[in-house]
């Protein structure tokens, strides 16, 4: 009531003190997420502290892609394996040419990373042929025959999976203990996106280092395969946040080659 005393809980009379505590009040800096908090809670922490645990990330990040990443001897095994595995496909059918592809063909692959390869045929009249024979079952009647193959050539763990949506076979080099994915789907659209992601990996130094950290990041964690989101989608991800912070990693809009690569993409979506 007019003339009465202020309420309580009521607002400070104009002039008045502002209440204790706070950050806003004290003119503290902001609350900062605290990772090795409990439950992880919000704990005050000044700016240089935050450029500090930022910096000492950075350093973790280094030396964890310095021990995962390929190197120059781990490259050379692999060419050498694709090398055999196009000997191998050519003895089965000498028109067929094998396509590297994923993370091991643009450098993006750790040491660990398995191959990616498809199959393409050279001579269109061979694979008519081919089709006028098998039909429909054509693309599985040649991994079906290339698996074989492999098995004779001694292989392990070959996998024939030709009754899924994407057939594919896998295997386990025994000499270089390497894992082998081929599948035999458009070689067209594994070239563009080969050929974009390429671009990609050299435009910066960090695409690399930031990618392979994000990708076993994201293996660890469980939220990295086909039914959910996989390495290409984390990759490109990837890719996109680097784009937003850094104007120097590679602009599509700068690039005409690389927007027709984009354009061959989406052709086969």
């Amino acid at each position: 009531p007019r003339g009465g005393t202020q309420p309580r809980g009521g607002t400070q009379p104009r002039g008045g003190t502002q209440p204790e505590g706070g950050p806003q009040a004290r003119g503290d800096p902001q609350p900062i997420l605290h990772p090795g908090s409990q439950g992880g809670t919000l704990k005050q922490g000044p700016q240089g502290a935050v450029e500090e645990r930022l910096r000492g990330l950075s350093k973790d990040i280094e030396e964890f892609f310095m021990g995962i990443a390929e190197d120059s001897k781990d490259i050379s095994v692999r060419k050498e394996l694709f090398g055999r595995l196009s000997n191998l496909a050519a003895s089965c059918f000498p028109s067929v040419q094998l396509g590297l592809f994923g993370s091991c063909a643009v450098g993006l692959g750790s040491k660990k990373s398995d191959i990616d390869v498809c199959i393409d045929f050279k001579d269109e009249v061979k694979y008519a042929e081919l089709r006028e024979i098998h039909g429909p079952k054509t693309k599985i009647h040649v991994l079906g025959t290339i698996g074989d193959k492999l098995e004779e050539a001694g292989f392990e763990e070959v996998k024939k999976l030709l009754e899924i949506r994407i057939p594919i076979v896998k295997c386990k080099d025994v000499k270089t203990g390497l894992e082998t994915d081929i599948s035999f789907t458009d070689a067209k659209l594994h070239r563009a996106k080969t050929n974009v992601l390429r671009k990609f990996a050299l435009s910066h130094p960090l695409v690399r280092m930031l990618v392979l950290t994000v990708k076993h990041w994201s293996g660890e964690r469980k939220v990295r395969n086909t039914w959910m989101l996989n390495s290409y989608a984390w990759t490109l991800m990837t890719i996109q946040f680097l784009q937003v912070c850094l104007g120097s990693v590679f602009q599509c809009s700068k690039n005409p080659h690389l927007i027709q690569s984009f354009n061959d993409i989406k052709e086969h979506i």
